[in-house]
């Protein structure tokens, strides 16, 4: 790590530590204070010229406060020490005026992350505004000469940023870390007759020289877009339906969202007292590993400080966690598993051997139909009902026949996982979730 950056967190653990000091000062039981600090440089381009280019620079600390079994928290981005203690002053004068909760409370000293581990996601680099120009200017020229029907690049887009924060409690914890992120974005549009279709591709990495590659990019993005041209209608009907890769990963969604440890207290889900309980066929396992080197979800602990570790999900089926949360762990009088945070590096298992490919999913499906996009918001967690617009592919005699576009899909996510026959391999690196192609053996389509 360069000494700035070196010299910054030292600062920035300094500060946050000197807050929880004086919070004690002021009359708090317990305190944390984190700050967090983005800076960031993006520019794109269309028709080969400067579409935009924009920097950001961006800090903040969050102070929280427990006094006689009462939370106060407040934000700051006056970093000096006479608005800390104001505010600091405003957070116990918001606890005052909160109903008194003895769950809302700092977590135990045992699960706290006094170990830092390091994930290898810091690679700071100098990038000048013109080079990030003159890449997105030539992976346009690129996409243009690659293939007849594209019509126009609608985007083409290139990120950095740098984050650095530190966290303190009265607990005696503190912690500092830096991250760096790069990405490329390409969205284009092709065209056939009167149809025109958008495609896109993406890549990003802690390190700039990971990045794919433009012909990479181009690719993808016009394979997206050339395949969806002149869709059909299909007919309404019950089918097996494939949610490919790009899709896949709403399953998890659904999923991780009705294990969160808010959805079961409230009980606001449809897999409320799961735990235990078979929600997957049992060839299904699903693990979290937070500790992977180099993968930028990667995290050696989570908002509240709590350390984190490797936790089966699913197993056989079963549900074997929840997502927990200090705050949650305590209502539920269960043990903290660190998820103040979103769900990192998860890995779908079969138990019954391999993953299959995905031309071999498309031929057992034989004949259904392959969901890549959709679209609109129609999923009700509360009884796990789906219905929601989308396109895709019809698939007959196990190889695809065409373009679809605007049907429906609809039921219920019980029915969907308990339906789910195969997975493919196909799952991509780019996602926090290892998920591939998933098969489900009958869905409800609205078509024509």
């Amino acid at each position: 790590m360069d000494d700035d950056i070196e010299l910054e967190l030292n600062k920035m653990e300094d500060l946050v530590q000197y807050t929880v000091e004086k919070a004690q000062e002021l009359g708090a039981n317990e305190a944390r204070a984190k700050i967090n600090k983005a800076t960031g440089l993006s520019v794109s381009s269309r028709n080969t010229e400067m579409e935009n280019i924009s920097f950001t620079n961006g800090r903040s600390l969050a102070i929280t406060v427990y006094k006689d079994d009462r939370k106060g928290t407040v934000g700051t981005s006056d970093l000096s020490r006479k608005a800390i203690d104001e505010s600091i002053r405003a957070a116990l004068s918001i606890a005052k005026h909160t109903d008194p909760d003895p769950d809302a409370r700092l977590p135990e000293k045992q699960y706290l992350a006094f170990e830092k581990m390091d994930f290898d996601t810091f690679h700071p680099l100098d990038i000048e505004p013109n080079d990030m120009f003159e890449r997105c200017k030539n992976l346009e020229l690129k996409t243009m000469a690659a293939d007849e029907r594209v019509i126009s690049v609608v985007s083409a887009k290139e990120n950095s940023g740098l984050y650095i924060s530190a966290m303190a409690t009265t607990q005696g914890l503190v912690v500092s870390s830096a991250d760096t992120s790069y990405s490329r974005n390409l969205v284009l549009m092709c065209g056939k007759d009167d149809d025109r279709q958008y495609g896109g591709s993406y890549t990003y990495d802690s390190r700039h020289d990971k990045l794919w590659n433009d012909e990479l990019l181009v690719k993808e993005a016009i394979d997206e877009g050339v395949s969806q041209l002149c869709p059909q209608k299909i007919k309404t009907g019950d089918y097996p339906v494939i949610f490919d890769v790009n899709k896949s990963s709403l399953l998890l969604n659904v999923l991780f969202s009705a294990l969160d440890g808010h959805t079961q207290y409230y009980k606001t889900g449809f897999l409320t007292d799961s735990l235990n309980k078979k929600v997957l066929p049992e060839w299904i396992s699903i693990d979290e590993n937070p500790h992977i080197v180099g993968k930028m979800s990667s995290c050696y602990m989570d908002g509240d400080g709590v350390r984190t570790s490797p936790m089966p999900i699913i197993k056989h089926g079963c549900v074997q966690n929840y997502f927990l949360n200090n705050y949650f762990a305590n209502k539920l009088k269960m043990a903290n598993n660190a998820h103040n945070r979103g769900v990192s590096n998860t890995f779908v298992v079969d138990e019954r051997g391999t993953l299959c490919s995905k031309n071999d999913l498309i031929r057992q499906m034989d004949r259904g139909i392959i969901v890549h996009d959709t679209m609109g918001s129609g999923i009700k967690l509360i009884n796990g009902e789906l219905s929601i617009g989308a396109s895709g592919f019809y698939v007959e005699n196990g190889v695809i026949q065409y373009p679809i576009a605007e049907f429906t899909i609809a039921g219920n996510f019980k029915d969907l996982f308990n339906g789910i026959v195969a997975i493919a391999d196909d799952g991509d690196s780019r996602n926090v979730a290892d998920l591939g192609s998933v098969l489900i053996e009958n869905i409800k389509v609205a078509g024509v």
